[in-house]
């Protein structure tokens, strides 16, 4: 990622006014969502997971108000298990979880709809993002015990499997973004996105048997689904400076 902002930088200062009006930066949290795919009555759930998301991004004007958004961004992206409320107050136990980081390359636009006097801005946007896995980078993982130790006929250490899919996937971003200018050329950001993956690129999954029948396999998905919070700052590199005015524009 810090050679994706290098090469911004560079291009941003020496082509005026063709490659970049602003280059910024962004961090924030995100809520993913595990699915449960397949599940018996003890470990039903799915779950939005709250973890860290980051991205740098560079706009350049389409004509007034439109902006072409080209954007790197980079999350862990966690794929969890554990049993819920009614296999707890039974008595059993069991949770792990699984890390892999993604990358995303986005291309969009964005649209300013309303615009206080060019201190504050709202600007919707949508984007297509290119996501491809890096690595896994951390595995912690419990198998699920019964209550009893001594009672294996009912549950007997399934021991949780981790699988990640190779693979890529193009996937639709968008949300709204409010831009704040705090002073001369440099401005805040509050963004809120969401995405919708469709290509799993993990999962966590076991089999199981209760009285030694086979029940339903446990198996949880993740597949790029997110609820993107930001905030960020960027800087504008080249154009004429925003006055602050007494006006309001909308659309």
């Amino acid at each position: 990622m810090k050679y994706f902002f290098i090469i911004i930088s560079i291009v941003s200062f020496t082509i005026d006014n063709i490659i970049s009006q602003n280059v910024g930066y962004s961090f924030g949290r995100h809520l993913q969502l595990t699915e449960t795919t397949q599940a018996g009555e003890w470990y039903t759930f799915d779950k939005f997971l709250f973890h860290q998301y980051k991205s740098i991004f560079i706009e350049a004007p389409i004509v007034k108000k439109l902006n072409l958004h080209l954007n790197h961004s980079s999350y862990d992206g966690w794929t969890d298990f554990m049993l819920n409320d009614f296999a707890e107050t039974q008595g059993f136990a069991g949770h792990g979880s699984s890390r892999i980081e993604l990358l995303r390359y986005g291309i969009g636009v964005n649209y300013e709809v309303l615009n206080l006097g060019n201190l504050l801005k709202v600007v919707p946007f949508v984007k297509v993002e290119y996501e491809r896995p890096k690595e896994r980078s951390e595995k912690i993982l419990e198998v699920v015990n019964s209550p009893d130790p001594g009672d294996s006929s009912i549950f007997s250490n399934w021991l949780v499997s981790v699988e990640t899919f190779p693979g890529t996937q193009w996937l639709p971003h968008f949300g709204v973004r409010f831009d704040l200018r705090i002073i001369w050329r440099l401005y805040a950001h509050l963004e809120y996105g969401w995405s919708f993956g469709h290509r799993p690129y993990q999962r966590l999954y076991f089999d199981n048997f209760i009285d030694d029948v086979e029940q339903p396999r446990g198996e949880w998905l993740s597949n790029g689904t997110l609820r993107v919070r930001t905030f960020g700052f960027s800087i504008r590199f080249w154009g004429p400076t925003e006055k602050l005015e007494k006006r309001i524009d909308i659309f």
